[in-house]
């Protein structure tokens, strides 16, 4: 959606003015609905921007203009059935055979539902897929944080749902020791957290989806279960949070259980050489790291001088930190080969000739 990657309205209102439509993008941040749909939830120019989150707005009238940025997408969440279990199922099912066909025998499901009781739709799915024998991979799950929680329980009451979780699935012969945080968002939106603003502006530095004590408070307690902390970081400002709660973990219970920081998109210079001070893991999305549209606003949003460390894979190893090859699927492509090539090359698969 040149040239600032806002999705309009009236696009959809060319498709239906009398019903709600409502597409998620395909990194999950994002909502783009048409003008129905914020007629129906009473979104208007004076509906605030929830915490986390905001209404992509006309800067002069404040009207919502068709898109609705992380936590803003609850605004509307609640038209939006879910799937069934046997949809969840047919997923995994789908999912087993696709990887199986690219050779990858084993992933790292990052990022599960957790119902306020305790239940996972996503993990019973699981069990009954492997109970078919139709699970032909090793699958690790980490449970979803939910950044709506703290309000209502306190970090604690979630954790302590967590562990039992965990030790549900374990009972089921599943790999669930791991919670994957969504820190913060995605940079041409300018939701990701920043140390310092967005090129042209004063203030505008994104926001952090979970205040930093109680990040730390969640992974230190988890780390003294033994749960791996897994971190959707992309943002400078973000990444640092996420390095600064696990080194207060690792204060708090000595160092291990692998944390990982996902995404990684800009690491400010004075943060790369701390992956290998603290042992964590640098999860890093090879496709990714290449010249090509997306790529063009997140350097339009960050200015030059940081669009020179974006994905700055070699400072972390050189500085001692451990790198790991994680697709994102699929949000990028599941395809380990183009990954590598990306990797080697820093040109995007898709380009021609890039073959």
């Amino acid at each position: 959606f040149p040239p600032f990657g806002i999705p309009l309205k009236e696009i959809l209102d060319e498709v239906s003015t009398d019903r709600p439509l409502i597409f998620n993008s395909v990194g999950g941040h994002s909502y783009w609905v048409n003008s129905r749909t914020l007629e129906v939830a009473g979104i208007t120019a004076d509906t605030p921007d929830p915490d986390g989150g905001h209404i992509d707005r006309d800067p002069e009238t404040g009207e919502p203009v068709g898109g609705l940025q992380e936590s803003a997408k609850q605004l509307v969440a609640h038209m939006v059935p879910g799937p069934t279990p046997e949809e969840i199922e047919g997923s995994i099912v789908y999912v087993a055979r696709l990887f199986n066909s690219l050779g990858i025998t084993s992933w790292h499901d990052a990022g599960i539902d957790l119902a306020e009781d305790g239940s996972s739709e996503t993990l019973a799915a699981y069990k009954a897929v492997k109970d078919r024998g139709e699970l032909s991979a090793h699958v690790h799950i980490a449970f979803r944080w939910s950044n709506d929680f703290w309000a209502q329980e306190g970090a604690l009451g979630q954790v302590d749902r967590i562990i039992a979780a965990v030790e549900r699935a374990g009972s089921m012969g599943i790999d669930a020791r791991a919670v994957k945080f969504y820190l913060e968002g995605v940079i041409p939106q300018r939701t990701a957290a920043m140390i310092t603003p967005y090129a042209g502006s004063r203030d505008e530095r994104g926001s952090l989806q979970i205040a930093p004590e109680v990040l730390n408070t969640a992974v230190s307690h988890l780390a003294a279960e033994g749960i791996q902390a897994h971190i959707h970081a992309i943002g400078d400002l973000g990444v640092r949070v996420a390095l600064d709660a696990i080194e207060e973990a690792h204060v708090q219970n000595g160092p291990g259980q692998r944390p990982m920081i996902s995404h990684l998109n800009v690491i400010s210079p004075d943060d790369q050489r701390r992956f290998g001070e603290l042992g964590v893991i640098a999860l890093f999305q090879p496709t990714w790291s290449s010249n090509y549209p997306y790529m063009d606003l997140t350097k339009l949003a960050i200015g030059p001088e940081r669009s020179n460390y974006i994905y700055p894979a070699g400072g972390v190893l050189q500085s001692g930190g451990m790198l790991a090859y994680g697709a994102d699927w699929p949000v990028a492509t599941a395809d380990p080969i183009l990954g590598l090539q990306v990797a080697v090359t820093r040109v995007n698969y898709e380009e021609p000739g890039s073959d």
